[in-house]
Parts: structure tokens; sequence; C-alpha cells
């Protein structure tokens, strides 16, 4: 159902609330480092790290990509996030390895999540 009151609201508050789209309103087509050197503003938050959706890990280093480590020094914050295919070890690891451990965790707590490991913020470390 296109444009329903369950899609159009969470698409248009981030929006609003960050003027020209930035957190929340982006799309994967955008590359990571432009996402994180030229869009993301600091304070916002990048979550789900280590999921390796976006070229996060740098292929040479296995360490995070540039435009994360920049993103970092311009006040880009990171989050763990988990859930259904966002948190990778093989990338996590060597992440933490070099330096680069998240700001937060969060739970990502939705519905399909609920009912697999992820219960609160408790369980969350053995995830």
């Amino acid at each position: 159902m296109t444009g329903s009151r369950w899609t159009r609201p969470r698409l248009r508050a981030p929006r609003q609330s960050a003027g020209d789209g930035g957190f929340g309103g982006d799309r994967p087509n955008r590359p990571l480092y432009d996402l994180l050197t030229k869009k993301f503003r600091p304070g916002d938050i990048y979550t789900h790290m280590y999921s390796g959706l976006r070229q996060e890990q740098d292929p040479a280093t296995m360490g995070p990509q540039k435009g994360m480590i920049e993103g970092r020094a311009r006040g880009v914050w990171f989050d763990r996030g988990t859930g259904g295919g966002s948190f990778k070890w093989s990338l996590a690891v060597p992440f933490i390895k070099q330096g680069f451990a998240p700001d937060s965790i969060s739970t990502d707590l939705h519905v399909d999540s609920m009912n697999s490991s992820t219960k609160d913020i408790l369980t969350l470390p053995a995830n």
C-alpha cells in the first residue's frame, strides 16, 4: 500500500528535522564516503556500522574505510546496531583492533528481532 500512514510519516519526519534530507533521508546509492563526509553533520549517527552492506570495510586494511575515519573526525557518531544481517564479526573485530569502536550500542528492536536473539539492551552483548 503505497503512501499509507505507515510508510509516509517515517520518511517525512527525518527529512523535516534534518532540513535537506540528512539523517534518515538517504538512499543506499550515495557513496558512503560522500554520506559521512559531505551529508552528515556533527552529531548525526551512522548505525549498523558493522553491516558490510555499504562497503564500510577498507579491503586493503580490513579496517574502516576512509569516509568513516573522516566522518568520525568531523563529529559523526557510529552505532553498532543489531538486527538481521546487519552485524558481521568479520568487520567488528578488525575495526575494534584498529581502534574504531562504536560510540553507542542500540537494540534495533523491531517485530522481527524481538522474537529472536534481540530481547532488550541486556541481551545485546550476547548477539
